[in-house]
């Protein structure tokens, strides 16, 4: 496969960012201890498997969105096919509504669509 701008592939380098962001957020803060914590430790132990599949799913995503981005920015050249062109489907579709029958200059505009 050949690229009409093979240097936009370097874009394909910035692919790290998100993943260089996703695991700077995961650094732990300080803790504090405080009597309603339990409570919180408590729900978030509840949804902690969610929340990673969640981030996880976001971060390969984001991912891809930045290859694509990169790989449309190189536009590729390729052949579809050795045996000349794809087999083309076409569809004819006319409107038979009642704007359609209305007579302008002596003829329904359906008519004049045909």
């Amino acid at each position: 496969m050949n690229f009409l701008a093979p240097f936009a592939l370097l874009l394909a380098g910035a692919a790290a960012v998100p993943l260089v962001l996703h695991l700077l957020r995961r650094r732990q803060g300080e803790k504090v201890d405080f009597p309603a914590m339990r409570y919180l430790l408590r729900a978030q132990k509840e949804h902690s498997s969610e929340l990673r599949l969640r981030n996880m799913l976001l971060m390969v995503l984001r991912i891809a969105a930045v290859l694509a981005f990169a790989l449309a920015a190189a536009r590729p050249l390729g052949r579809l096919s050795a045996g000349g062109h794809a087999p083309t489907a076409l569809a004819i579709v006319l409107d038979n509504s009642l704007s359609t029958s209305v007579v302008v200059e002596g003829a329904p505009v359906l008519a004049r669509l045909k």
